[in-house]
């Protein structure tokens, strides 16, 4: 009897969870701070019926409920208890750890927000509202940032007839600069380390992906038709490949699905329904697992992180081929260096320009970071301009005299 009585505990304590877990009781555990109906009705079957059912079971005193059902119940059992673990790590994740991930988004599911420093850009995004400035502080040190009228950070315009060496530099905020003075961007550096005659305009934006980039290529800088085309990123740009919004910045981007091996425009059909959709936008252990799973792509070709980056640079290589400009793709050093075999054996199979610089056989012995930010600090910008400069003269010997 004390053993009918204990399950009837465990009964009504399963019953009683399975009242509690609803979609009012997890709504602050939602990355937007909403659970839908759908949702609801996802929390239903997934938390709530289980748990309720299981309460039942426990409660059943007949010999029927102990005969057929025993067969069955430890695996519901087993069940609601992974469940619950689950449940238990979602919380751990996002209230112990304050891993809150922002949802993948998809086309169309979020409007721009309004912006003092940033204007949308029909072809990457955004950038620079045209002639303004405005300091930002990093690392607790202010930093002025001043765009042209095209709306890109520099202290002239740009021109299609500037020269006939032109660089153009695309990239994030690391090649944007962050935390440095324009003088101090490893851009302007090799402005001053190069020959006489020798134009660097820099395209890069705070928070652009990979895909953004490719954008920035094609639209912005090929038209210019400039002698060279430098690709600077880290790692996490690649991940940004995967969403169509970013909330950091509050703006919507331009991001692209494999369909036949051949690169296109998401459209809203490429959106997934039912779980995953649900796990994407709610759940903190789905989108640490993602985190976790696609940086295995560094070592062995495989996934969706992977396989959409991989065309991304290769449509970058045959867009700047095509129009007769040398490109070069150059992983900046991050304060975690770490190898990414599989990108280098792309760039070589494709007979790319590579300079990866985000390994730690590359890193300097003093610190080219800020301790905080995570951002390149000046050492760091003068370490990627002189490497950058020494590619150059290697590469473009017409462009070998140093200026005095």
């Amino acid at each position: 009897m004390g053993w009918l009585h204990k399950n009837r505990y465990i009964g009504l304590l399963l019953i009683l969870i399975g009242v509690v877990i609803n979609k009012w009781t997890l709504q602050p555990f939602a990355a937007d701070g909403d659970v839908d109906s759908w949702s609801g009705v996802l929390l239903l079957f997934l938390f709530q019926m289980p748990a309720i059912f299981a309460g039942a079971v426990f409660l059943a005193k007949s010999p029927y409920f102990n005969r057929q059902f025993f067969l069955w119940l430890n695996p519901a059992l087993l069940v609601i208890s992974t469940t619950f673990s689950v449940a238990l790590t979602e919380v751990a994740l996002r209230y112990v750890l304050g891993f809150i991930p922002a949802p993948r988004a998809y086309i169309g599911e979020f409007e721009n927000r309004y912006s003092r420093n940033f204007v949308t850009d029909v072809s990457t995004g955004w950038r620079m509202r045209a002639n303004i400035e405005f300091r930002w502080i990093v690392d607790g040190r202010s930093t002025t940032y001043r765009a042209n009228k095209q709306g890109f950070r520099g202290d002239s315009d740009f021109s299609e007839t500037a020269s006939h060496k032109t660089i153009i530099l695309v990239g994030d905020s690391f090649t944007f600069g962050a935390g440095v003075e324009l003088e101090e961007t490893f851009g302007a550096l090799m402005k001053n380390l190069l020959e006489d005659g020798v134009t660097v305009y820099n395209f890069a934006m705070p928070g652009f992906g990979l895909d953004q980039m490719w954008m920035s290529v094609k639209h912005q800088a090929l038209p210019m038709k400039p002698t060279l085309i430098i690709v600077a990123f880290v790692d996490e740009d690649l991940d940004r490949s995967l969403t169509a919004y970013r909330h950091v910045e509050g703006f919507n981007k331009p991001i692209f699905e494999i369909e036949n091996g051949v690169l296109r425009p998401q459209n809203g059909g490429d959106k997934p329904h039912g779980l995953i959709r649900y796990f994407e936008t709610h759940s903190a252990v789905w989108n640490l697992l993602r985190k976790f799973f696609s940086p295995r792509a560094y070592g062995v070709p495989f996934g969706d992180w992977w396989r959409r980056n991989e065309a991304i640079f290769k449509a970058m290589i045959e867009d700047s081929w095509s129009s007769d400009c040398h490109i070069i793709f150059v992983r900046l050093p991050m304060k975690t260096p770490r190898e990414f075999l599989n990108l280098r054996r792309l760039m070589t199979s494709q007979g790319a320009n590579f300079l990866d610089l985000g390994t730690s056989k590359m890193r300097p012995s003093y610190e080219i970071h800020f301790r905080d930010d995570g951002h390149m600090n000046e050492a760091g910008h003068k370490f990627v301009a002189e490497l950058l400069v020494d590619w150059i003269r290697r590469n473009l010997p017409k462009w070998a005299v140093q200026r005095n």
